[in-house]
């Protein structure tokens, strides 16, 4: 058994991860005072729904149940009364975050959006964050199938939860598993918002191999090397797993230094990066959905459009 399979490390990370969101979540309310009104109009509340393991097209479930986590924030009542979160006419956000993520990557966004919806659930998807992790030994490799790993884990969420249509607003992957969700439940979606959804362009195999024929040598055998890695089941998360934790860490701090330059504060930037190394290297699950779904160069096998 390797280190970081082991039931103690695993409980190790997980305890790290919690103590990140719980940072994020203070960062939460930090940015939103820096931005007013006062973060005490807001209540935030991590949940956890217990989900039957059934639901999930799994060749095996070893557990009966299965867990997705999630942070659900309102306005303080208190200071502003409002209707039922859950009512018909005031459909809650819920919000399905990318690849290699979390809820908690929302975590500035979460008590702003709470300003313009009654009620906003971040989501950790099935098999990522502090959802429950099974492994992802699905009962075939159809592309509906790894879909419906995700989709059923959502709609099953949403009936336990008593939501009855949503304002689904997804991320990156988790746009293309909104749409996929979309398209087997359109009666439980109010709205639908993509935030630069995987999946929107589309190019054959024949396209790409038509690319590659006129690339240069060195541009060939890194794509090619790639398509290898992909083929063969290798996950960002596959090699995070197997660096040495402070290039693991490294790689990850470099990541906010260039996707996210608004994040300055180094309190700030530690929190988060921990938040996401941590998920990338807990038991992987959900990630193993990249290949079923996708091409090497995050083409999808079935475009949304």
């Amino acid at each position: 058994m390797l280190f970081w399979t082991s039931a103690a490390y695993v409980a190790a990370k997980t305890e790290a991860m919690k103590s990140a969101e719980a940072k994020l979540m203070d960062f939460a309310r930090r940015f939103r005072l820096e931005q007013g009104p006062s973060s005490d109009y807001y209540d935030m509340t991590l949940t956890d729904t217990e989900l039957p393991s059934s639901i999930l097209p799994l060749r095996k479930h070893p557990q009966e149940h299965v867990v997705m986590h999630g942070i659900h924030v309102t306005r303080n009542n208190n200071h502003t009364p409002a209707p039922s979160p859950t009512s018909p006419s005031t459909p809650p956000l819920v919000m399905i975050h990318g690849y290699m993520n979390g809820a908690l990557y929302f975590y500035r966004n979460l008590l702003g959006l709470a300003n313009h919806f009654q009620s906003v659930f971040s989501l950790d998807l099935m098999g990522w964050g502090l959802s429950s992790r099974p492994t992802f030994a699905l009962k075939d490799d159809s592309v509906e199938t790894a879909e419906d790993f995700f989709v059923a884990s959502l709609e099953a969420w949403r009936r336990k939860n008593n939501v009855d249509k949503m304002i689904l607003a997804g991320h990156s992957m988790g746009g293309y598993l909104s749409v996929a969700y979309c398209e087997k439940y359109p009666e439980r979606v109010d709205r639908l918002i993509l935030l630069s959804p995987v999946g929107v362009p589309h190019k054959s195999e024949e396209e790409i191999s038509n690319g590659l024929a006129t690339a240069s040598w060195s541009r060939w055998f890194l794509f090619s090397f790639f398509r290898q890695m992909w083929s063969a089941g290798t996950t960002p998360g596959t090699v995070m797993r197997t660096l040495p934790e402070a290039k693991g860490r490294q790689l990850v701090e470099t990541y906010i230094d260039r996707r996210l330059p608004a994040i300055s504060e180094s309190d700030e930037k530690s929190a988060l990066s921990e938040y996401l190394y941590t998920n990338s290297i807990l038991p992987g699950s959900g990630e193993y959905g990249l290949q079923p779904i996708l091409n090497p160069g995050a083409f999808a096998k079935k475009p949304t459009i």
